[in-house]
């Protein structure tokens, strides 16, 4: 069992800090204009990537020690909560099959009565429940011969942004697709030693 007793090193970081203001100040002073200007811009990326990078040799080994301290603590918890679970789900499907026959009991009792029969389930204050109704798309192409009849429904189609992004990343510039718009953005990349 782990310890309950959980004491994490801080680092000192004034020194990054510091540091840090120099950078988010030119930063802010960087007017890009010139090839020197845009030189100098890329020499910041080198400078703000080589931070990034103290950064994490600075804070890893304090992230490490939080993370074994959460882990443990989660473990634990996880522990104390398993045999809860259980039985709360041992209960919850007793409780439904009894709630499940006694509305059809009642249901059938109410055709033969000209006073509609309360299901015998119990109300317990500080629990309650409801019927919960999802859906899940069976045969997409059934689906948009409906919406093509019952234009209503044309919510119920969506784009698969995912599907379509492979599609545009595989054929780039050649991707075209009516009601689509290609978007394309540069992202850089810098390495330091």
């Amino acid at each position: 069992m782990p310890s309950t007793d959980i004491v994490i090193p801080a680092p000192d970081i004034s020194t990054i800090k510091v540091e840090h203001s120099r950078i988010v100040q030119a930063a802010k002073d960087l007017v890009v204009n010139s090839k020197e200007s845009h030189e100098a811009g890329l020499h910041l990326l080198v400078w703000i990537t080589q931070s990034e990078k103290a950064v994490y040799k600075r804070m890893d080994p304090t992230v490490a020690h939080a993370y074994q301290a959460h882990k443990g603590m989660t473990d634990l918890r996880k522990d104390l909560l398993g045999n809860l679970n259980e039985a709360k789900l041992i209960a919850n499907v007793e409780i439904t099959g009894y709630e499940i026959d006694q509305r059809q009991i009642a249901e059938e009792a109410s055709k033969d009565s000209p006073v509609e029969v309360e299901p015998a389930i119990a109300d317990v204050e500080g629990v309650s429940s409801y019927i919960k109704y999802s859906v899940e798309v069976m045969d997409v192409v059934l689906l948009a011969a409906h919406v093509a009849e019952n234009p209503e429904y044309a919510r119920y189609l969506t784009g698969n942004v995912a599907e379509m992004g492979r599609d545009a990343r595989a054929q780039r510039d050649e991707f075209l697709v009516p009601g689509c718009r290609l978007k394309k953005t540069v992202v850089r990349s810098v390495r330091t030693a």
